[in-house]
């Protein structure tokens, strides 16, 4: 076998073996869009049917309170999908994150869940660098309020 054969035989098998990767990887994400699909709808579900809402609310929470927080959920998931998918960098999530934590259900939403969804991407990269940009936002505006004038 000459020197060129060897050479086209492992260009051959890089090249298998990156389409192997690559078909691997939209595997992945199409789980991935398949199981958030799944779970927004169940928010949806949620924020719709107080009745259901009422029954899994977390015992002795404000329902409506909670079915607030369940509808930031829902907008946090669409919102990691799209960060996950590579349709929003950084530098737009760190803005809608600073938005999200403008408002009180924000901030009141990640004071409540955001250990818990920080411990639920423990492994899972893009969703901690994910979590990590809402925290970073939550803190940053929790500064801010605290050296804004009263009333402002």
């Amino acid at each position: 076998m000459s020197i060129r054969t060897s050479h086209a035989l492992l260009l051959l098998a890089a090249v298998g073996i990156a389409q192997l990767a690559q078909r691997e990887r939209h595997q992945r994400q199409h789980a991935h869009i398949a199981l958030t699909g799944l779970h927004v709808d169940w928010l949806g579900v949620l924020v719709g049917r107080p009745e259901l809402a009422e029954e899994w609310a977390p015992e002795g929470a404000d329902v409506e309170q909670w079915v607030r927080h369940v509808h930031l959920n829902r907008q946090l998931c669409g919102l990691a999908l799209r960060h996950r998918l590579g349709l929003v960098r950084s530098a737009g999530l760190r803005f809608v994150a600073d938005s999200i934590m403008e408002r009180e259900v924000g901030r009141s939403y990640w004071k409540t869940y955001g250990n818990f969804r920080q411990k639920e991407a423990t492994g899972d990269p893009a969703a901690m660098t994910f979590n990590a940009i809402i925290q970073d936002a939550y803190v940053a505006r929790l500064a801010r309020l605290a050296t804004e004038p009263a009333g402002y």
